[in-house]
């Protein structure tokens, strides 16, 4: 994948960013409505682990809220 940087005005090469299953379904239940308590009972993991996972996939994506998450995903076709 190629990006072309406003900085110093040329294409450069980019890493595509590879999403876990546990970020990607995070995202989708988050999509769908769900809480992160929801969503952690759901997948049968503690409120604490699911926003362990958040927290990483923000920094990923490099964004602070789960709206962003969202909006950046479905915008580069991340998943």
């Amino acid at each position: 994948m190629r990006e072309y940087s406003l900085v110093d005005g040329k294409w450069h090469d980019s890493t595509p960013i590879v999403l876990t299953e546990t970020e990607q379904q995070l995202l989708m239940m988050s999509a769908q409505g769900y809480t992160t308590e929801e969503i952690a009972s759901r997948l049968f993991r503690t409120a604490d682990t699911m926003k362990y996972h958040r927290k990483k996939l923000f920094r990923k994506l490099g964004v602070e809220t789960i709206s962003e998450a969202l909006a950046t995903v479905m915008c580069s076709n991340v998943m």
